[in-house]
């Protein structure tokens, strides 16, 4: 059985298991595969080292355009997450809906923070009030 790490994927594909193995797969010996995987158990990630083989390295290997765009996913779930409350029908206070208001422009705004995307300062939501 072959083992293969794909660089595209992020991940680890074994022939016979796995029927589409990309072209970017890098063919890796099983030793190297639970060499790889005890590094991530670590909290190593796996990036491509000398000669183009997989290898372990320190924390998130993203680039800021990964990171913008995993912060801007977040950023939209959780502007989902509070459309209800924006409905005028929706049962809550005055103030509390102005709390919101202000907490969905500041989740619109998280792009424009100086750190973007490597340093957010993620807006706290509204706490409900109770009644």
């Amino acid at each position: 059985m072959k083992h293969f790490y794909s660089p595209s994927l992020r991940g680890f594909l074994i022939e016979g298991v796995h029927r589409d193995i990309p072209d970017d797969a890098i063919e890796i010996t099983a030793a190297e595969h639970q060499l790889l995987q005890r590094g991530q158990a670590e909290g190593k990630v796996i990036g491509i080292g000398a000669g183009g083989r997989p290898a372990l390295q320190d924390g998130w290997a993203a680039d800021a355009e990964e990171l913008a765009k995993f912060a801007r996913r977040r950023r939209d779930n959780l502007l989902k997450a509070s459309d209800a409350r924006m409905l005028p029908d929706y049962p809550m206070p005055e103030a509390e809906r102005a709390a919101w208001v202000e907490y969905r422009k500041a989740l619109r705004a998280v792009p424009q923070q100086a750190g973007f995307p490597h340093e957010i300062s993620w807006p706290v939501m509204v706490a409900p009030t109770e009644d």
